[in-house]
């Protein structure tokens, strides 16, 4: 017999290789230092019995285990695993997990602020991140009131420390001999203000002070003639406060009362004034402070002591500002250019003082000249820009000028019941400025010779207007038919440019004149140099032709207005025409006999006119009508051509 074997089939394992993925008990990675960190391996294909090696940096620092922990991490540390696998059937494999390297954020120290004021106490807890409720200082040495903590203002005398400084303040200035020295007062209304928080509850009262109450006492010395000292009273207690002045007695231990120079006391509880002050407030404001001397401020209650507020500002002079006004340069190239004083707050108005030298301050003289921004009386907000000719005459003549300026400052402020007080701070120091020479004054052109004037009817004017001018001064020679001697002769007071011909000793027609003019500066006694000399001329007597031109002239006069054609008769080529005492738009036209119109034009006047008409082509000879038109009134003259 046969017997069959049982058939065998193989199975062939396939080669299982392991893997590993490695996470961490923080899911970002974000460590807190110093916390524990456990790292978990999760194998795949890792066999019954799998061998871990964990490595920090590279270094092996873990068994044979699943998980590993560290409690001392620090940034960017990385942490991997290894795992070996002896898998059925297959050899030992090894294989490398993922890395994860670290963040790790510090701890801190976090302190909790019970009255939420921003400033900790001790309670501290240490964190990686703050906690709500907790800051990052421990400053507050009262964390259950929110008045008691380092940004605070102590109050002298009331056993608390609420600026948490360790100290307890006493009350400085409560005796006369040991006052509050206040060394930083600034500018009234300008940056930071000196500022002092008193507690005349605890203070007492002193004999040097008049009268009853608990009283602070301040000393300063002075840097301005002017200052404003400002109470600020208690709102919630009807309190009634008092400021004393006082020179300095040169004695500190003096034990007698002492008689202040300035007092103010004028609100009080129920009566608080047109500003509605605290019926404990008061504004002492005084200028006749010496600069450089010492003085005391008492500052006394009456009734009803509590907290209060003192307030210091010197109420100082200005100076010239003019740099932005010269191209900062300093010099000047007219006087209708702006001069600019230096702002004060509150200030009504601007004594500006011109002086002959720098040093005349200094040595007690009085200025030459003083002017007002803005002139007048009225005390109102100031402005601190006026026209450089009302300080300064014209330069006139051929080199720079140097002015010396100060500027002292009035001012016009309210106490704090309302009334107003004038006060006024005067300049300690002397500023400078160069003006150039301006252009030149003489005689208008239109009225130089070879022009002729009316010595009746015409007038002349300077070339030009000078700012700071009060009037002009004429200066006349005349040079025909008779040499003279020089004659001056003042203009309208108020500048104004026009000298009438008439207003000149002995002035008659057919006479020649050389003339130059200065100004008569607004101050009443400054006079600029004279322009240049300049020639006018006046037409001949009663139509009489003049030495220097033949022919008849054509004369018309009517309100101030006089008009003059000349010569006449003349050749039809061209003819001259005269015109003085008119402003304004004049018409002219000519026509013939027929009422052909042969010429026109129009011209501005600015007091006279002299022009010559031009006709291209002569005109034929006979009687011609000048028609002159001038706001709607018409003047007619006859004009004769000759052949």
């Amino acid at each position: 017999a046969t017997a069959n074997g049982n058939n065998i089939t193989t199975a062939i394992i396939s080669n299982l290789t392991p893997t590993v993925a490695v996470t961490s008990s923080d899911a970002d990675n974000s460590i807190c230092n110093g916390t524990s960190v456990t790292f978990t391996a999760t194998p795949t294909n890792g066999g019954t019995s799998p061998v871990y090696q964990w490595k920090l940096n590279g270094n092996n620092v873990g068994t044979s285990s699943t998980t590993y922990t560290n409690t001392a991490l620090a940034n960017n540390d990385v942490v991997s695993v290894v795992l070996t696998a002896n898998n059925v059937c297959q050899a030992t494999a090894t294989a490398a997990g993922n890395n994860i390297t670290t963040t790790v954020t510090n701890q801190n120290n976090y302190y909790l602020d019970q009255d939420s004021d921003g400033f900790g106490g001790n309670t501290v807890l240490l964190s990686c991140s703050m906690p709500i409720g907790y800051v990052m200082n421990s400053v507050d040495c009262n964390d259950l009131s929110n008045s008691i903590n380092p940004s605070q203002y102590e109050i002298c005398g009331n056993s608390i420390d609420e600026n948490c400084d360790g100290i307890i303040e006493t009350c400085l200035g409560d005796v006369f001999n040991s006052p509050i020295l206040a060394t930083n007062i600034k500018t009234y209304g300008t940056g930071v203000q000196y500022i002092s928080n008193l507690n005349l509850s605890s203070a007492t009262n002193s004999v040097q002070s008049p009268g009853s109450g608990n009283d602070v006492w301040f000393k300063f010395v002075a840097e301005s003639n002017a200052i404003r000292i400002a109470l600020t009273g208690n709102s919630t207690v009807l309190d009634n406060n008092s400021l004393m002045l006082f020179n300095d007695p040169s004695n500190p231990n003096v034990t007698t009362q002492l008689i202040p120079i300035s007092t103010e006391n004028d609100v009080a509880p129920g009566n608080v004034g047109t500003l509605g002050a605290d019926g404990g407030s008061e504004t002492l404001l005084f200028d006749q402070l010496t600069i450089g001397n010492t003085y005391y401020l008492c500052v006394q209650n009456l009734s009803t002591p509590s907290t209060c507020s003192l307030t210091m500002g010197w109420l100082r002079s200005s100076t010239a500002d003019i740099m932005p006004y010269t191209n900062y340069t300093g010099i000047y190239t007219n006087t209708c250019q702006n001069f600019k004083a230096k702002f004060r707050s509150g200030a009504a108005q601007y004594i500006v003082n011109r002086w002959t030298s720098s040093a005349d301050l200094g040595n007690g003289l009085m200025p030459s000249y003083t002017y007002a921004i803005p002139p007048g009386s009225s005390l109102t907000t100031a402005s601190t820009v006026c026209q450089l000719g009302r300080i300064s005459v014209a330069n006139l003549g051929t080199l720079p000028v140097t002015y010396y300026v100060s500027v002292d400052v009035l001012y016009n402020l309210k106490d704090a019941f309302g009334n107003t007080t004038p006060l006024s701070a005067y300049a300690t120091s002397i500023s400078s400025f160069v003006l150039n020479p301006e252009l030149d004054l003489n005689v208008r052109e239109s009225d130089r010779c070879p022009v002729y004037k009316s010595a009746t009817n015409g007038a002349l004017a300077t070339n030009r207007s000078v700012c700071g001018a009060n009037r002009y001064e004429w200066n006349l020679t005349q040079t025909f038919p008779l040499t003279s001697l020089p004659i001056s002769l003042l203009g309208p007071v108020g500048g104004s440019r026009i000298l009438v011909m008439n207003t000149i000793p002995g002035i008659t027609q057919g006479q020649k004149y050389l003339a130059k003019i200065r100004i008569n500066h607004l101050d009443g006694i400054s006079n600029s140099n004279f322009g240049s000399s300049q020639c006018f001329q006046t037409i001949g007597a009663a139509g009489i032709p003049t030495v220097e031109e033949g022919g008849v002239i054509a004369d018309r006069s009517e309100n101030g207005v006089t008009t003059s054609i000349y010569p006449n008769p003349n050749s039809g080529q061209s003819v001259n025409l005269a015109v003085s005492g008119m402003e304004g738009d004049l018409n002219v036209r000519i026509t013939d006999a027929t009422g052909r119109m042969v010429y026109t034009n129009r011209y501005i006047v600015e007091g006279s006119l002299n022009t010559t008409f031009s006709f291209g082509q002569p005109l034929e000879g006979g009687i011609y009508m000048v028609e002159l038109l001038q706001n709607g009134e018409l003047k007619t003259m006859r004009m004769v051509i000759a052949k």
